[in-house]
């Protein structure tokens, strides 16, 4: 992710996507531009809702996590992490 966020664009953790919000619609184009010259997967173009512009980008944390299911349960494993 980008490196340090305009003080006007909010980040907000939704499960398996980071979801940027700003009332600044260019300080916003702009952290999805950089984002998408460093790789990020995903990206949803900026869209206004309501009073504010919102974007969406998988979570990049997320391309680390496997899903193994058996039968009816899932299981969520992140790479490089012990179960306790």
């Amino acid at each position: 992710m980008a490196a340090s966020l305009p003080e006007n664009v909010d980040v907000h953790d939704a499960g398996d996507k980071l979801v940027l919000s700003s009332q600044d619609e260019a300080a916003l184009k702009r952290v999805v531009e950089e984002m998408r010259k460093e790789g990020a997967r995903g990206l949803q173009a900026p869209a206004k809702v309501g009073s504010k512009w919102v974007a969406s980008l998988e979570h990049p944390a997320m391309a680390q996590c496997t899903v193994e299911k058996s039968g009816w349960d899932r299981v969520l494993k992140a790479a490089g992490v012990q179960p306790n």
